[in-house]
Order: structure tokens, then C-alpha cells, then sequence
């Protein structure tokens, strides 16, 4: 048997007998096949009922299949082509672990690679409300802000002692972090300042899997 050789390789093959060559000799052509690199898949993106993992493209390959694994059952196969990165594990409950093993596929078996394993574990929905807050300008708790993770949006009222709606808000997003948070009231009613005292809100939560959470409660305004 010839060595092997790198890259592609043609043979040639004489038949011999009683010391006698073949007149004529086969050509045996060999593609040498590269295995292929390995990726990376990673949790990317985390809701509390969806983990979208990712992994890196890897050149040559013909598709990838992903096997991904729930609070460590049986894993589930499926197959991409080449074009697609990405996998939304779904129906997850807050608090589910995920791992995921990306396989990039060659035009032979024997070039298959299989990456790292990567986990990710859904975020518990929650919210953290505030219950005061000082609108005097030294830029230190100026704003009524709510934080929380997995929220898909929030509607916010605010009541003064007499029981008239002063402010309403559908939230505005404050960027940064690993939780949501929301910018709920400035402290004013149609651009005056209100004055301090016990103010009553109505909050309605609605999370990342549909749930919603309805509470009520009281909020200070100091100085």
C-alpha cells in the first residue's frame, strides 16, 4: 500500500504475472477530504421561555444538526442547511436548562465536526417594584423606575390621594444591564411638579410567555 499523500493524489496500477507488466495500467484518482473545522454554539439570547443558541459558520460545510437537551431528557435532533446558524429552543418554562451540541456536516461522514456544548438556562420572570422615589433634580432616584426580566410590556397608572389618574404610561425602556427596566413617572401631572405624599398605582405586567401579573399598590414621593 503507497503512502498517503496530502491533497489530491492519482494512482496508477500495473498488473503483473510471471515477471510480465499489463500493456495497459488503471488510474485510480483519490480526493483527499479535510475534516471539518469545529464551531462554537453558545445560549445567545435567554427569555424565560426560549433560549436561541448560535454557533459559528464553518467553510465547506454542507448543513449542521443541532442536538438540544432539556433539563437533561433524550436530546432532539435537527437538521439546517448550511445557511441557517441559529436554533430557538422553545415552550420552556422559567428556570429550564438547555444544552445544545452543533454537528457541521461535510459531503462524507468522515468529515463531520461536532463543537462545544452550550448551555443556557431561562430567566425566572420577575419584577421589582419601588415603593418611593425623590424628583428633586440631584440626579439620584429623580424617576419612578421598575426592573424586572423576562417582560414583554407594562402599562403603569398613577393615582394622587383623591383618586384622579395623574399619570399613565406604557413605559419607556432603559437601556443597560441584565434586567429590564422601565422609566415609569417623572413626578408631574401635565407639567407641574406634584407635591409629596402617598400616591396609589395600578401596574399591569404582561411577561415573555404570556403570563400577566396585576398589582396594586402605594408610592412615596420625597424630597
Amino acid at each position: 500500500t503507497p503512502p498517503l499523500q496530502n491533497g489530491d493524489t492519482t494512482y496508477y496500477v500495473d498488473g503483473i504475472k510471471d515477471g510480465c507488466v499489463s500493456i495497459s495500467r488503471a488510474t485510480v484518482k483519490i480526493k483527499a477530504l479535510q475534516e471539518l473545522t469545529t464551531t462554537t454554539v453558545v445560549g445567545s439570547i435567554i427569555y424565560s421561555d426560549k433560549i436561541e443558541f448560535t454557533w459559528a459558520a464553518v467553510a465547506n460545510a454542507t448543513g449542521y444538526t443541532i442536538a438540544v437537551s432539556v433539563n437533561g431528557q433524550p436530546a432532539t435532533i435537527t437538521t439546517y442547511g448550511s445557511t441557517v446558524l441559529l436554533h430557538n429552543a422553545i415552550n420552556l418554562k422559567p428556570g429550564d436548562s438547555a444544552t445544545a451540541i452543533v454537528t457541521a456536516v461535510g459531503i462524507n461522514p468522515c468529515q463531520n465536526s461536532v463543537s462545544n456544548i452550550g448551555i443556557g438556562k431561562t430567566v425566572a420572570k420577575a419584577a421589582y417594584y419601588p415603593n418611593s422615589f425623590t424628583p428633586n433634580g440631584d440626579g439620584i432616584n429623580d424617576k419612578l423606575v421598575i426592573c424586572g426580566t423576562a417582560f414583554k410590556s407594562i402599562q403603569y397608572t398613577v393615582f394622587n390621594q383623591w383618586g384622579e389618574k395623574i399619570w399613565e404610561t406604557n413605559g419607556a425602556l432603559i437601556p443597560g444591564g441584565n434586567k429590564d427596566c422601565y422609566l415609569l413617572w417623572d413626578g408631574t401631572h401635565r407639567g407641574i411638579m406634584q407635591p409629596v405624599g402617598v400616591y396609589m398605582y395600578v401596574s399591569k405586567i404582561t411577561f415573555l410567555d404570556g403570563k400577566v401579573e396585576d398589582k396594586k399598590g402605594s408610592i412615596n414621593l420625597l424630597r
